[in-house]
């Protein structure tokens, strides 16, 4: 679009007008997706340390107060394990669906390939 092509012309007339949207997209975005099924779940500690009271004392804490005793929740530890590995189960299905698809592929293209066979009389094609 050019200089004069974006600039309205004297002669237009400007008029309000509302304009209403009729088509919606029914796609919904997969991070949006991903973040609604978020749930809140128990924490992972099942105790913090007493000298800390604020958010703003356990942002700023050193790292040598950090080694405070705390107990991990198992309970908690084993649905985290668990949602790991079926993140791993889903990304081996990826992989494996990939390579299929790549083996496919060099199958297909490896067909056409014809070999030259030198004979008596001279040079013939086998297929």
């Amino acid at each position: 679009m050019g200089a004069s092509e974006s600039s309205l012309s004297s002669s237009q007339k400007m008029t309000d007008e509302i304009t209403t949207v009729t088509e919606r997209s029914e796609a919904l975005d997969p991070i949006l997706e991903k973040l609604k099924s978020l749930k809140i779940t128990r924490p992972i500690l099942t105790s913090t340390p007493k000298e800390e009271g604020s958010l703003n004392d356990i942002l700023v804490r050193k790292a040598s107060s950090s080694s405070a005793p705390a107990t991990v929740n198992p309970n908690v530890l084993l649905e985290l394990i668990s949602i790991y590995r079926d993140w791993q189960e889903g990304k081996v299905q990826q992989i494996s669906t990939k390579q299929v698809c790549l083996s496919s592929r060099t199958t297909t293209s490896r067909r056409p390939v014809y070999k030259m066979k030198l004979n008596g009389k001279g040079m013939g094609w086998i297929i």
